[in-house]
């Protein structure tokens, strides 16, 4: 069962004789950690096992973080992290952006 905005735009393709969807970005979840370890592992960044899952909650538990991934035919294809940090003698927040 799905649900949600893709799923309904899935549902108008369907209806109307197009494409679905192919893919959908989406908030991580600790359960996505196997998936984004191999990635990272893959560009040069290897990650403890146990690292990734915890890491994931807290960031997408944050008012100033959250890791975002690409999911393509159910399988997670890439990421991304975005990270806010305000900034004390300043009325302004730096946005960083990691896509490793």
């Amino acid at each position: 069962m799905t649900s949600g905005r893709n799923s309904q735009v899935r549902q108008a393709g369907q209806a109307s004789g197009t494409s679905a969807v192919p893919g959908q970005i989406r908030t991580a979840r600790p359960a996505d950690a196997p998936a984004l370890g191999r990635l990272l592992a893959e560009l040069g960044y290897p990650q403890a096992a146990g690292e990734l899952g915890p890491r994931i909650a807290t960031l997408v538990d944050s008012d100033t973080d959250t890791v975002l991934v690409a999911q393509l035919d159910g399988q997670v294809v890439g990421m991304a992290s975005l990270h806010v940090t305000p900034f004390f003698n300043w009325m302004i927040a730096d946005v960083r952006l990691g896509c490793p």
